[in-house]
């Protein structure tokens, strides 16, 4: 009779185990197709909201499919939240076409929005002359500039560069990269990346002009 009660709730335990295993299996299921869900709500309102030309267009679609994927392969949902959230920032960070329209734009990207302690986020920004025209730009420090809110971040700007020119044909673009480490000192929150590109047109002569352009901002969460 022992043998016989041992078995049987064995076998109840097991049953157990699995009706969990499928119902957590569900459940991750529902919150992939929730998650998926908001990030095209989020796509559709901003292609909605704003105008944007056919490569920030295509862009997005390509952000929303691959946001998708991510999501899909997720395992747990801190992985899923955080694919849902990289791509929606992603999307953010596509301009649109008035934006485009400038004569230089800034746009930044980056490989991750979340990182622990001793993870790494590489940062790219993408300048693009949109003048019509090839220019002729003079750099007299650092072409790009990183910042982040209260992170100890800095670029040693103490000692002057020689001034140094650089040809931008129109509608080509030049990209600056950067890697951040996450350490132990920083602490766990969010933080705001953002770059600005500094430069001079008709450095030298009497109708100089700096032109200074900022980036949109790119939320950086540490964990």
């Amino acid at each position: 009779m022992k043998k016989i009660m041992t078995l049987g709730i064995a076998l109840l335990l097991l049953f157990s185990l699995a009706g969990l295993t499928a119902c957590g299996d569900i459940e991750l299921a529902s919150y992939k197709t929730t998650a998926k869900t908001a990030l095209q709500n989020h796509a559709d309102v901003k292609l909605l909201a704003n105008g944007y030309s056919a490569e920030g267009l295509t862009d997005i679609a390509k952000i929303v499919a691959d946001g998708k994927a991510a999501i899909t392969n997720a395992t747990d949902k801190p992985a899923v939240d955080a694919a849902k959230d990289d791509a929606i920032q992603a999307i953010d960070a596509v301009p649109q076409k008035e934006e485009e329209m400038a004569d230089f734009v800034l746009t930044i990207t980056v490989d991750r929005t979340t990182a622990t302690h001793g993870q790494k986020i590489t940062a790219n920004a993408i300048l693009k002359n949109n003048s019509g025209q090839t220019q002729n730009i003079t750099i007299v420090y650092h072409l790009i500039v990183w910042n982040i809110d209260e992170w100890d971040y800095k670029i040693e700007n103490s000692v002057p560069a020689e001034p140094r020119n650089m040809i931008l044909e129109e509608g080509d673009t030049h990209i600056g990269s950067e890697i951040f480490w996450v350490v132990q000192t920083q602490a766990a929150g969010a933080y705001k990346l953002q770059a600005a590109a500094t430069f001079y047109l008709r450095f030298g002569q009497p109708d100089e002009e700096k032109i200074i352009i900022k980036s949109k901002n790119i939320n950086i969460t540490v964990q």
